[in-house]
């Protein structure tokens, strides 16, 4: 079984939205983790505050043996390979389904997988 979506300090979404509150909070974004968990809290917090832009950076390399995206597998580092800008573009298209409305990179994401998320967003308008 999954663990519980949750913050690295263990808050699940509900409770960081708890922390917000009095704060003039514009934008909720979830970084520096993977593409499938960048969907899960995209969604879970799109749910939850259906009043505040929500979205994600997440970073741009797969766990080995994970979800299946297109990566470069000559770039394995440390049990990780790099996600091809189309592959990251895709799970992008996934974080907009969901409800995201800012969309961006983190770690190893670069130039080329940026210019991947612009051509989604122009030929999904």
């Amino acid at each position: 079984m999954a663990s519980p979506l949750a913050t690295r300090g263990g808050e699940t979404p509900a409770q960081a939205l708890d922390a917000r509150e009095g704060l003039p909070v514009d934008a909720i974004l979830v970084n520096c983790t993977s593409a499938e968990v960048v969907g899960e809290a995209v969604a879970a917090f799109a749910a939850l505050a259906p009043e505040t832009a929500v979205g994600g950076y997440a970073h741009g390399f797969e766990t080995v043996g994970g979800r299946e995206a297109d990566v470069t597998v000559s770039d394995a580092v440390d049990g990780r390979i790099a996600m091809t800008p189309a592959g990251y573009a895709r799970f992008a298209r996934e974080w907009i389904a969901a409800g995201a409305t800012i969309v961006g990179g983190c770690c190893d994401v670069g130039p080329s997988h940026i210019a991947a998320l612009r051509k989604l967003v122009e030929e999904d308008q």
